[in-house]
């Protein structure tokens, strides 16, 4: 499943300075709540925000191998996989890829154990906007690019290169 969509010019602002889409890969089995967060993102993400879907996390895994994606949204229910060892697998092989944890648990202990573990974030599905989704991917994009900025600024000299 792929949409592109335009929104909230502040939210999404780096969203819109991009050359090329930003790329997203949901990983949700529910069809009810992939198309869910379909359609939140339609309505409130930006044209350059590209999802990818994907029902099991064997198949996103591969995904993984042949793509690449600026941020991953992951259900922690998943046939193949459950839990926080879900969180723990994609963490794994997901090669720096900022993850957002997507769970129909309204369960606190369970979203400061997701990001004590290193999701990104933890949203409920009960209780998601659009707003907060995109602020959640922007977000996660941004501190991944900070963060890779501040590496390479470690292992490089600026004068010697």
């Amino acid at each position: 499943m792929r949409s592109q969509s335009t929104s909230d010019e502040l939210i999404t602002a780096d969203f819109a300075k991009a050359e090329r889409p930003a790329r997203v890969l949901l990983v949700e089995d529910n069809p009810g709540d992939a198309e869910l967060v379909r359609v939140v993102l339609e309505r409130n993400a930006v044209s350059s925000l590209e999802v990818v879907h994907s029902s099991r996390l064997a198949d996103a895994i591969r995904q993984l191998d042949n793509e690449s994606f600026q941020s991953i949204v992951l259900d922690l229910g998943l046939p193949d996989s459950k839990g926080l060892k879900t969180l723990e697998r994609m963490l794994e092989v997901s090669r720096s890829v900022p993850v957002i944890v997507l769970t129909g648990r309204e369960d606190l202990e369970l979203a400061q154990s997701a990001i004590r573990n290193g999701a990104q974030d933890c949203l409920c599905k009960n209780h998601i906007s659009g707003e907060l989704l995109v602020r959640s991917i922007s977000n996660s994009i941004e501190r991944q690019k900070q963060l890779s900025a501040a590496v390479n600024l470690s292992l490089h000299d600026e004068l010697t290169g």
